[in-house]
């Protein structure tokens, strides 16, 4: 994923899903170039910000996860070929499954698929377990010591020591 010189992709809607096409440094020339080109098969089209893309969700990475582990050759292949084609032959998956892949791929560009590896999996799937966690830590302050003149923000910042816990808060300090 770039955060870079050229972060507006031209992707054109080809059998329901987005297809990725040329790069552009400006969103303007992104436009332009898609406008001379929208003829048939292409016709819609979005420009995707990669600097703006969206996360893969806990499911969406725990599915891509299952899915890598038990298909171990050629996994992302897999997924971009059902994606391109909707023909399932990914082992044991359920219509829900390929539901969740269908939001994938309306969402998330086929380079994005291609580009993560298990590791990266794991490691999404480990920061949206962490952010749980600090959920819960988050709401568990604000059981303990919320009040009039204590508010823990929802996004506090939370660091974990032996045997606790610190999250931050904002403490009400009346004027002298």
């Amino acid at each position: 994923m770039s955060t870079a010189k050229e972060p507006f992709q031209v992707q054109w809607r080809i059998n329901k899903h987005w297809r990725p096409s040329q790069s552009f440094r400006t969103h303007a020339e992104a436009v332009s170039y898609a406008e001379l080109r929208k003829l048939p098969p292409y016709g819609e089209y979005r420009i995707f910000n990669w600097n703006d893309s969206r996360k893969l969700t806990e499911p969406e990475v725990r599915l891509l996860l299952n899915i890598a582990l038990a298909e171990t050759c050629f996994w992302r292949t897999k997924i971009t070929r059902y994606l391109k084609t909707g023909k399932r032959k990914l082992l044991d998956r359920t219509d829900a499954d390929y539901a969740m892949l269908d939001k994938i791929g309306e969402d998330c560009v086929h380079t994005l698929l291609g580009k993560l590896q298990v590791k990266d999996l794991r490691a999404l799937l480990e920061e949206h377990l962490q952010e749980t966690r600090n959920d819960e830590l988050r709401d568990r302050a604000r059981e303990m010591y919320g009040s009039d003149e204590v508010e823990v923000d929802g996004n506090a910042i939370v660091s974990s020591g032996d045997g606790g816990h610190f999250v931050a808060a904002w403490l009400w300090v009346p004027e002298s």
